[in-house]
């Protein structure tokens, strides 16, 4: 028996598909459950600080049904702005899970920034407020981007406020919103894309010198906060005064905790799988509520076998022989 020949998926190819948000909110709801059912697993970052801000990445994660596994290698290096390139450069190879045999490899830039949003939608689903009009990002990259598509897509948003160090590009998310049918406008302080807002989304990214900035205390009765920036512009002294703090995975959170990768210590009350399966969520709608979460391998899974799948109905990618 030959081995199956290599699907290759281009950037292009992953984002012609078309993949709906709340698609990647459904199929990363699965693969938590099947994680809490004995059925998926995945192993925590394997992660190397090479120096000069630069971080270099490997995930891996496995489900029964439909049996795959997957790794994704991730670059990151903030020198790449200045040249022109992508923040974060990534790659997810797709393997069967009963040969073995890889079957595809994918670019992952847009799985990278919409299966984390993906996560956070899973979570707001049982953290924020149904009735949740307002969304604010303090920052405003590709995380808030993929952000804004996917809370569009489960909440009905009507005004988004942005604020980004550079304000040029809160003023270019606001833009976006606009195109969306939302009201939006970019703040002049960080303070005004947290107060009186039902969502918020933060997605600071690392850098020298950073001081958090953020105080717990400006988020508003009943309000959810999605934290893709592992809290660290959350001042972590008020973080205790929330009345709920999930994260993705239980043990990758504690161990990034005790290492001081994480704002919060914890504990952490639920994770997703056990939002997604218990319901381990909002219980009022006064309660202050947040997503603290440093990204797990499952979520990429999740994403690499919704576009493999996708890809082959639709005959997207090149076919590499074996």
């Amino acid at each position: 028996m030959r081995a199956p020949d290599l699907l290759y998926l281009s950037r292009s190819d992953v984002e012609a598909l078309a993949i709906r948000p709340v698609e990647l909110v459904d199929a990363v709801e699965r693969v938590f459950r099947a994680k809490v059912e004995g059925r998926a697993q995945g192993t925590h970052k394997t992660t190397l600080y090479p120096g000069e801000g630069r971080l270099q990445q490997t995930m891996l994660a496995t489900t029964e049904d439909p049996p795959f596994f997957a790794i994704k290698c991730v670059g990151l290096s903030p020198e790449n702005h200045d040249k022109g390139l992508p923040h974060i450069g990534a790659v997810v190879v797709l393997h069967d899970g009963t040969s073995g045999m890889p079957v595809s490899v994918m670019d992952a830039t847009w799985m990278t920034a919409m299966r984390t949003a993906a996560m956070s939608g899973a979570a707001a689903r049982r953290l924020a407020r149904a009735d949740s009009a307002s969304i604010g990002f303090v920052a405003c990259g590709a995380q808030a981007e993929s952000h804004l598509a996917i809370m569009k897509a489960l909440f009905p948003l009507k005004r988004v406020v942005a604020y980004g160090r550079r304000r040029e590009t809160a003023e270019a998310l606001a833009a976006q919103a606009k195109k969306m049918g939302l009201a939006a406008e970019a703040a002049e302080r960080p303070e005004q894309a947290v107060r009186d807002l039902d969502i918020v989304v933060t997605s600071v990214p690392a850098g020298p010198g950073q001081k958090a900035e953020l105080d717990p205390a400006w988020l508003k009765p009943g309000s959810f906060a999605a934290m893709p920036d592992l809290g660290r512009s959350w001042i972590k002294e008020g973080l205790s005064a929330l009345d709920l703090i999930a994260t993705d995975d239980r043990g990758q959170s504690t161990q990034l905790a005790q290492a001081g990768k994480l704002a919060w210590p914890g504990p952490f009350p639920a994770d997703l799988g056990e939002l997604v399966t218990d319901h381990k969520g909002r219980t009022n709608v006064v309660q202050r509520t947040a997503f603290l979460f440093p990204g797990f391998a499952l979520g990429d899974l999740a994403a690499a076998m919704l576009i493999y799948d996708r890809a082959r109905k639709s005959g997207r990618g090149t076919k590499l022989p074996a």
